[in-house]
């Protein structure tokens, strides 16, 4: 488990933290919302089931590791991140969120969540859920009130959704089927 210093080494220094939130015009409570988060270890380690291999990234760009459940879907966005020049900052297992849904039964649902990442970018910040396409079609059964394709067949979760907005973020569903195998490896090849 990575060691998170009280001051640790951020991408974006204190002043250009401050400057990016004015720029995106974020309330107060959000700005302070998302200083203590780029301050604090991830709220979960990892876990090793049956069918994914976890483990850790040692981030340039973070200056710390990060961790992954997956290691062709969230290790494949780790890469994506790492590289991609509108990501700031990315923080692995960064909150657990209360969604609020209508289970399988019909029944008023709560579940505590934790997403994948917590991503800064340019153009603001959101948490990220990412999952295998299949898996996503699986879910879009079994629990419907979470997981849900758009008109534009673009993945949501409207619990996740509503809970970020709570907080004044938004929450991104990404499945696998954005990530390129030819595109990964090429950044597998970079970073060595």
């Amino acid at each position: 488990m990575r060691e998170w210093p009280h001051e640790k080494e951020q991408c974006m220094k204190t002043f250009a933290f401050e400057r990016w939130c004015d720029r995106l015009q974020l309330p107060t409570a959000t700005r302070d919302f998302l200083l203590r988060l780029r301050s604090s270890p991830p709220v979960r380690r990892v876990q090793g089931r049956l069918l994914n291999v976890c483990g850790t990234y040692a981030s340039r760009k973070m200056g710390v590791s990060i961790q992954f459940e997956s290691h062709t879907v969230e290790l494949w966005a780790i890469y994506t991140m790492e590289y991609d020049r509108e990501v700031l900052e990315f923080f692995d297992q960064p909150y657990q969120l209360e969604l609020h849904y209508q289970g399988p039964s019909g029944r008023p649902t709560k579940a505590l969540h934790t997403p994948d990442f917590l991503v800064l970018r340019k153009d603001g910040a959101s948490f990220e859920e990412w999952k295998p396409e299949e898996k996503l079609l699986e879910l879009m059964v079994t629990h419907p009130g979470r997981y849900q394709r758009d008109e534009r067949g673009k993945w949501r979760c409207p619990p996740g959704e509503a809970a970020a907005e709570s907080l004044g973020l938004s929450y991104r569903v990404r499945p696998s089927e954005e990530l390129h195998a030819g595109y990964i490896r090429n950044l597998i090849f970079l970073k060595e």
